[in-house]
């Protein structure tokens, strides 16, 4: 049972109220999990293929980059007594896979330019990566708090920087009805992962006793990304049953 208290404890949540505190764990050990193992999918399929495709947008995943980093110091800092705890373990770990993820994307591409700016892509987002995670690590040891006009206006530019980072991709692929930009393990992956942190801030709320604006807006950001993965993973099904019928 103490072993129990102490992996709530470690999510900083109030286990007076163990069922919304175990939901919101088993929430963030998924969402974690999937979080770290988010670029992986596109890692392996650029070292397999050794090609960036045509439409991948560099900026996408500059945008999601940031979010991500973001996500990891409002968790770190959160202005709650009971903190995003699971938001900064699982970016935290995410951003330096991200950043392998950005070397390869530039590595691989067609385009002689973005190809030299590869290790250049690498040493920026180790170094950004290593400096927030630092700030992370240090303020959750600390138990220090951000200024809550501060965390008001991070907590809406990070979730719709991870939120909007693949729209204008998604956009284009609406127009296009074609899909492409990331691998298809990829785009599930990121679909799952929106579904899997909806429900932690669903919990956590419940668990808090209170859906504050930080929480809600972080609902509404993770509602709008699901709307644009479902609407990518639509286009693949209907390629995919172009080409069958071919």
């Amino acid at each position: 049972m103490k072993g129990k208290m102490t992996l709530l404890k470690l999510f900083r949540l109030d286990h007076q109220h163990p069922i919304s505190a175990w939901f919101a764990f088993l929430f963030g050990v998924l969402s974690v999990i999937l979080t770290l193992s988010v670029g992986i999918p596109q890692l392996v399929h650029l070292i397999k293929t050794k090609k960036t495709q045509k439409e991948t947008k560099f900026y996408s995943f500059w945008m999601f980059f940031t979010g991500v980093i973001g996500w990891m110091i409002l968790g770190a800092l959160d202005t709650n007594q009971t903190k995003m705890s699971a938001t900064m373990f699982a970016n935290l770990i995410s951003a330096f896979i991200l950043s392998t993820t950005i070397y390869f994307s530039y590595k691989y591409s067609e385009i002689k330019k973005r190809k030299k700016f590869a290790l250049k892509a690498l040493i920026i987002s180790l170094i950004v990566s290593a400096i927030a995670a630092s700030i992370s690590i240090w303020g959750y040891v600390k138990n220090i708090h951000m200024p809550v006009k501060l965390m008001a206006v991070l907590i809406l530019i990070f979730p719709m920087l991870t939120s909007f980072s693949f729209l204008p991709g998604a956009i284009k692929s609406l127009e296009e009805k074609k899909f492409g930009g990331m691998s298809k393990v990829m785009l599930y992956t990121l679909l799952l992962l929106n579904l899997m942190w909806l429900g932690y801030w669903i919990f956590l709320g419940i668990n808090r006793g209170d859906f504050d604006s930080n929480i809600l807006t972080s609902i509404v950001w993770q509602s709008i990304s699901i709307s644009i993965y479902i609407s990518q993973v639509y286009l693949m099904i209907l390629n995919r049953r172009k080409y069958n019928k071919l």
